[in-house]
């Protein structure tokens, strides 16, 4: 799916999956679980309550049905209509991991247990769980479609943008190749990409793929990278490349967007954004 890092175990169909609440543990004192097509069906209610259309749903489980992943793509007036957003959630009755969600245009989950997302949330399996989950994953929703406000703001100034400044130096044109060096060796400065890469870059943004990006602007050259992000197979190292390069962008052509960076740590149930 797109950028994303997807890899669910052994597939199964919807009702498959509210056929595993049959190998739901016992409640203990300590450790509450909830049945895996649970956790889909609340994720997905809040998404749809706040706008978003849900389809192409993918579940899978792994360790006896003891654990559960999933993603589904979802659209809304608030995404930037070159872009789908996804809803990636998991869900464990073995106390490997909590009910969790990862929203955004870029997600990762995955057996192995690699997850996140722009936003994303777990709620631990302890008493009152499903006094807690409800307003959680509306809390994450809520993050989710204010960072999609703010994307939407962003790529609009991407496109729009045919000059930068890097650091001292004069506002340079992106039509201008020394301008385009500047650019890439300082993204390798900070580590967006590495040495072998910038040949990659360079040709993406010279003769793009789609003609939308043949346009000389920020929006194209920040797409370069995106082709070549495509090549990383650590999706962790993905992130941290992704937001660097938002990072540099951002001060090249020096847009102030909202912060949305919020954490919130009620009873260790955490929502948190990327970046």
């Amino acid at each position: 799916m797109n950028n994303n890092y997807v890899y669910l175990g052994t597939e199964l169909t919807y009702e498959d999956l509210k056929a595993t609440r049959s190998m739901m543990p016992t409640p203990t004192r300590s450790h509450v679980p909830i049945a895996h097509h649970d956790v889909y069906d609340l994720i997905a209610e809040e998404a749809t309550n706040f706008g978003f259309e849900l389809s192409n749903p993918m579940f899978g489980t792994s360790h006896d049905h003891q654990r559960m992943f999933g993603i589904v793509e979802c659209q809304t007036d608030l995404i930037h209509p070159e872009h789908t957003s996804f809803l990636a959630f998991r869900n464990s009755h073995d106390k490997q991991f909590p009910a969790s969600a990862a929203l955004g245009k870029r997600v990762t989950v995955c057996s192995n247990l690699m997850f996140g997302g722009e936003v994303s949330i777990r709620v631990k399996h302890t008493t009152n769980i499903w006094d807690r989950i409800k307003p959680r994953f509306a809390n994450a929703i809520s993050k989710l479609a204010k960072f999609e406000k703010v994307n939407n703001e962003r790529i609009d100034l991407y496109k729009n943008t045919t000059e930068i400044q890097i650091g001292e130096y004069d506002p340079m044109n992106l039509e201008d190749q020394a301008t385009v060096d500047h650019f890439v060796c300082e993204s390798m400065r900070r580590n967006v990409i590495t040495s072998d890469k910038i040949k990659i870059v360079m040709k993406e943004f010279y003769e793009p793929r789609h003609d939308e990006f043949k346009p000389k602007t920020l929006w194209s050259l920040n797409n370069a990278y995106t082709e070549v992000f495509k090549r990383y197979s650590n999706p962790h190292s993905l992130w941290q490349r992704s937001q660097k390069l938002t990072t540099l962008c951002d001060m090249v052509c020096d847009a102030e967007f909202e912060d949305i960076n919020a954490v919130d740590t009620v009873n260790e149930d955490v929502v948190e954004l990327a970046g």
